[in-house]
């Protein structure tokens, strides 16, 4: 004779147990590039690809025809932003990193350290332009062009936090073309601004506003935009 069905709580869980799971549907890809954590991590990628655009193309030659040194010694200044831009990409990050092990993640980690580098170096080259010192101009050249190298890692972080492991495939090829742009136009665009200015001089001044302006936005946008936590838990990933 066949046993009868458990009856009572303790059969409504066997039924269940043996039910199969329920997947979630996937959330659409729009909706994942549209988070603002995700903007925002774009965005601090974008102002630091144009700074790097900006000093891979044109800051030898800058160092050399507006600030007159010799080939020699723009060598030594391109190799100290690159030092400076090294020792920021090892701390930061270390940092950030030490902050979120401790449960202090959040705003303040996240946000703020990659959108202020990027403002920081905005802010930087905007003063560029107008500092008559050369002491005072190769800080700044050293501030501008080594700051925002920050935000590179951190922006692909900051991205893995909110969206769900399933789809940071696509997501992180759209942050990664998008947040490279100017690598493609930014060499062309400073090169017009220089050519067509009534001086050289004049012309890298508006190529650095221009660039001050864009890091500006972005850096500020990242900062207010980022809020890994809250986007976590809306989008499903891991916080």
């Amino acid at each position: 004779m066949p046993r009868a069905a458990a009856s009572g709580p303790a059969g409504a869980e066997e039924r269940d147990a043996s039910r199969p799971a329920a997947r979630t549907p996937a959330l659409p890809l729009s909706r994942l590039l549209l988070s603002g954590t995700v903007v925002g991590s774009v965005l601090s990628a974008f102002g630091s690809h144009w700074a790097l655009a900006v000093s891979s193309a044109w800051l030898p030659v800058y160092l050399q025809t507006q600030l007159d040194l010799t080939a020699s010694t723009a060598s030594v200044a391109l190799s100290a932003v690159s030092v400076l831009s090294l020792l920021l990409l090892l701390t930061v990050p270390a940092l950030v990193d030490r902050r979120k092990r401790r449960g202090r993640a959040g705003r303040a980690t996240d946000g703020l350290a990659q959108g202020a580098a990027v403002l920081v170096s905005g802010a930087a080259l905007a003063l560029l332009p107008f500092a008559g010192q050369r002491a005072a101009q190769l800080v700044l050249v050293a501030v501008a062009f080594a700051a925002h190298a920050v935000a590179i890692p951190l922006h692909y972080v900051t991205a893995a936090a909110v969206v769900p492991a399933a789809r940071r495939g696509a997501v992180f090829g759209v942050v990664a073309a998008t947040g490279t742009l100017p690598g493609m136009f930014v060499p062309y665009l400073t090169g017009r601004l220089v050519d067509s200015a009534t001086s050289e001089a004049a012309g890298y001044s508006t190529a650095f506003l221009l660039s001050a302006a864009v890091m500006a936005v972005c850096g500020a946008v990242a900062m207010l935009a980022i809020r890994p936590d809250r986007d976590a838990r809306a989008l499903g990933g891991e916080g």
